[in-house]
């Protein structure tokens, strides 16, 4: 929306809020000395991801809270990395309509006889969509992951 994300190479991704060009939030945490390497939100924003350096996937919650009162609200040093490549991972991104990549993946599980387990079956024997995160990378070798982050199954029945 009005926010923007900065890579720098002194391994810090900025995010910036261009209706007043505010520093909002400082996030430390990937190694970026000398790369060109894209930070990019997730759909819904709450997450940032980026590449890395040292062959990682960063991934950043944009809605963290301090756990002191004395910590500081502009910086974000709270992160997961992924070990993903063999290489200096150069880009990341949230798929924008990850629904795509789950209805693919059960294809390829039902084509290979491995339905997707579902403990809280629906009634009507459909199983529900899935739901969650996709998250592609790619390294300075060309190498392309894709990260698949499920979450709960989105359905009108009540529980």
């Amino acid at each position: 929306e009005d926010k923007i994300l900065v890579t720098s190479t002194d391994s810090r991704i900025r995010l910036y809020d261009l209706r007043d060009l505010s520093l909002i939030c400082k996030y430390r945490g990937y190694a970026n000395l000398s790369s060109q390497i894209r930070a990019a939100f997730s759909p819904d924003g709450r997450y940032i991801t980026a590449g890395s350096e040292n062959h990682c996937v960063f991934l950043w919650s944009t809605v963290h809270l301090p756990s002191t009162l004395t910590a500081r609200k502009d910086r974000n040093n709270y992160y997961e990395a992924i070990k993903a490549h063999n290489a200096a991972v150069t880009c990341t991104m949230f798929a924008p309509v990850p629904e795509l990549i789950f209805e693919a993946v059960e294809r390829g599980r039902e084509a290979a006889g491995k339905p997707r387990e579902t403990p809280d079956s629906v009634l009507d024997d459909r199983a529900a969509p899935l739901t969650g995160y996709v998250v592609i990378s790619g390294d300075y070798n060309g190498d392309i992951k894709v990260f698949i982050k499920e979450g709960k199954k989105k359905t009108s029945l009540p529980r």
